[in-house]
């Protein structure tokens, strides 16, 4: 029988930084088999869920099982504490001290704050990950590879507590992606793909080394055509087949080259614009069909979009520059007494390239980079468009609601389908029950017969696609929700539970394990990892191997720093939920974390569009923000 542990909780109240927390301690209750070492182990049971981390559990038992870790006793038990009432973020300094919990998985948790209570794992990073155990040689197995190649170079210089002399406290846990997820069954049914598009005059001229200038032209002509609703001989939707149909006949004319600019990979048939994309979208209403869902009850999922364009549109370098304010950043506007510039087209002025060096008196200037300003464009349009939002966006619709109906509607329940969910990477995990129950209705309704995908997203104008293209950059994504996971540092180095805790986590970040966890949530380990060649690959639902090639295509940023001025004031600085980027000004307005629902409130009363947002942001951050800033001694 799976081991489950009965739960047992008090409700404490503790004050932390002046603040009243209430939270929960959970504790293992399950019969002990003393045959066998404990191994007690803390989950963070919200969107990741539990099914992983019992399942990597299991697997280590089988692999362990003729290991001894003290005398007399033969293998491992795996005790799990699923902490479903709080979230990480929420534990308390004496809690680590006097916890029975071994190893833990967490999410939402200040690493620098909590990494003395977390245990050295230097060695264990070093070391290239244990798979098994060789009852006759007494040995364990191993990968040849240690585990810090797969950690990302700036992830892994964050997670190092000690500088030169290098001491790593903890792991990068899950990988927290945030951006929309589409439909791909819809896709295919609908034609939502692209055949042709007029970026691919781009793509082509990049490609066969002729004139770029005239197909940036070329795009222009053809994007105008499609705004003014005329017919253009560059804009074709088809099947993911890259099949169309033109007169009576269907033709097979390929997919569009996609926001990479290459035919042939994984993007083929998405937009490569921002202009392209509201064309999509005005398509997918013309089809009945309704763009965006999301939780109204929750507006902050919307903008995951608008964090996911922006940080796309930056690139990895410029990125680089934001997340640590160190470096050189040549797409600031300029702004003229407190207000961006724009010219005659509407487009913003970029000023000239400026170098930061920490940021402690000038970061805020990083607040003036073209690409924020690009994506409150979207967030406007989303905000302003009404047919392109279910009704679900703005009422008091919750999370698990909101993926419910986007499974449901125009399928098992009367209703339009919807096309992309703004939601979390672990959608799919929280969404389980809705995927059962469906499949009670129909077998083709099963999660691993229903084909979903994160969305590859496009570029704010055509000149920044070209320059993508040319430089052969890949999409970017960042990762949040500060995930990491840790052994205690209260275990006794005497006890059983040093040694066995230990290997676990050195198991655990095996490749098998990763694949293992894709497989149970379809979600990624913010590690690198060659899913597509793994064993656990063929369990993997449809998204989850979606999300595996996604993965391979594109460049992932971990939004951290070794700045000091950063890290100190990390309640400015944090990535959690939409980030430093955007929310400061919308709670200002009394809307927290929400850029679309401020503008899509106050659009029309207050005009409150992208501009004036852009404007505020600076404004917020220049007279508020960095006034208040603890600065490094």
């Amino acid at each position: 029988m799976k081991k489950i542990i009965s739960i047992a909780m008090a409700l404490i109240t503790v004050v932390m930084f002046g603040t009243v927390v209430t939270g929960c301690h959970v504790n293992n209750q399950e019969q002990i088999d003393k045959t066998k070492t404990q191994l007690y182990v803390s989950n963070i049971d919200k969107g990741v869920g539990r099914e992983y981390i019992e399942a990597i559990g299991d697997q280590f038992e089988k692999d362990f099982a003729q290991k001894s870790f003290e005398p007399g006793k033969v293998g491992v038990q795996v005790l799990y504490n699923h902490n479903t009432v709080i979230n990480s973020a929420s534990f308390y300094e004496s809690s680590f001290d006097g916890d029975k919990d071994n190893v833990y998985f967490t999410e939402y948790i200040n690493y620098k704050q909590w990494a003395n209570k977390f245990m050295d794992v230097t060695d264990i990073i070093e070391s290239p990950a244990i798979t098994g155990y060789n009852a006759e040689t007494g040995q364990y197995t191993t990968e040849t590879k240690p585990i810090k190649d797969k950690i990302d170079p700036v992830m892994l210089e964050f997670l190092n507590m000690s500088g030169e002399n290098v001491a790593y406290k903890g792991f990068p846990f899950y990988l927290a992606i945030k951006s929309v997820n589409y439909n791909a069954d819809l896709w295919n049914e609908k034609s939502f793909y692209l055949c042709a598009a007029p970026s691919d005059y781009v793509a082509l001229a990049i490609k066969n080394n002729t004139d770029i200038d005239q197909a940036i032209a070329r795009y222009n002509e053809e994007i105008a055509k499609i705004k003014r609703g005329e017919d253009s001989e560059s804009w074709f939707f088809g099947n993911a087949d890259g099949e169309t149909v033109i007169g009576n006949e269907k033709i097979r004319i390929g997919l569009s080259a996609g926001p990479d600019g290459k035919f042939g990979t994984f993007d083929d048939g998405f937009p490569a614009t921002y202009d392209e994309f509201y064309a999509l979208c005005e398509y997918i209403v013309k089809n009945n069909v309704t763009p965006f869902i999301w939780t109204g009850a929750n507006p902050g999922y919307a903008d995951m979009i608008t964090q996911s364009l922006f940080t796309n549109d930056l690139g990895k370098e410029r990125a680089e520059v934001y997340y640590s304010l160190n470096g050189t950043m040549d797409n600031l506007v300029k702004f003229v007494g407190g207000k961006a510039q724009f010219d005659g087209n509407g487009d913003p002025v970029i000023d000239e390239p400026y170098t930061f060096n920490g940021g402690v008196f000038d970061g805020y200037e990083i607040m003036r980079t073209a690409s924020k300003y690009y994506a409150l464009k979207f967030a406007e349009k989303i905000a302003t468009t009404p047919s392109w939002t279910h009704t679900a966006c703005y009422d008091t619709t919750t999370q698990s609601e909101a993926q419910n109906k986007f499974l449901t509607e125009g399928y098992t329940k009367m209703g339009n389908p919807t096309a992309m969910l703004m939601d979390g990477a672990w959608w799919q995990a929280e969404a389980d029950a809705t995927f059962r129950a469906m499949e009670k209705v129909d077998v083709k309704y099963a999660k691993e017969n229903r084909k979903f995908g994160v969305m590859p997203l496009p570029y704010s104008t055509i000149e920044t696609f070209a320059l993508k293209t040319q430089n052969n950059e890949k999409n970017v994504i960042v990762t949040e929700n500060d995930s990491v996971c840790f052994i205690n540092n209260n275990i006794d180095r005497s006890s059983p539970q040093y040694e066995v805790a230990r290997v676990f986590m050195s198991y655990f970040n095996s490749d098998a394990s990763a694949g293992l966890f894709t497989a149970k949530t379809n979600m990624l380990r913010a590690i690198d990892v060659d899913l597509m060649a793994n064993e656990y690959y063929e369990q993997m639902s449809p998204y989850g191997k979606s999300f595996a090639e996604y993965r391979a295509g594109v460049d992932v940023m971990f939004p951290y720093t070794t700045n000091k001025l950063m890290n100190d004031n990390r309640n400015v600085f944090q990535n959690s939920r939409d980030g430093w980027q955007f929310w400061a000004y919308s709670i200002q307005m009394g809307q927290t974390w929400k850029v679309i629902n401020t503008i899509h409130t106050y659009f029309a009363n207050k005009g409150i569009d992208a501009e004036h947002y852009f404007n505020a942001i600076y404004s917020y951050y220049k007279t508020i923000a960095w006034p208040q800033l603890k600065l490094p001694a």
